[in-house]
């Protein structure tokens, strides 16, 4: 895997107040990937999810639904191995950042 350097981007939150910053990675097809660095939402324990990526192409053509992307897993950084994910912040933080990155009033 390798990070896209200088790059930070900072989606707003689909509802209500806050951000959530991010990082992008591709693999060696080229495929994309969001690492979740922080949150800048008010809740009384926001969590960071920076430990796991999740595959762009996995989520992209749900971005736009009402429903939730009912995210249950990501790579770790470190072994580039699939894990369970147990954050329920996950779905909305990953369908904002998508959102941001490709907005949907674009094709994906």
């Amino acid at each position: 895997m390798n990070k896209v350097e200088r790059f930070e981007g900072e989606a707003p939150k689909i509802k209500g107040d806050g951000s959530i910053r991010y990082h992008l990675w591709t693999d060696d097809q080229g495929a994309l990937f969001v690492q979740l660095s922080a949150n800048e939402v008010d809740t009384a324990s926001p969590g960071t999810l920076d430990q796991y990526l999740f595959p762009v192409a996995e989520y992209i053509d749900r971005r736009c639904e009402e429903s939730q992307l009912n995210v249950t897993q990501g790579l770790r950084v470190e072994t580039e191995s699939p894990e369970r994910v147990e954050n329920n912040n996950t779905s909305a933080f990953l369908k904002a950042v998508l959102r941001h990155l490709f907005p949907c009033s674009m094709k994906a």
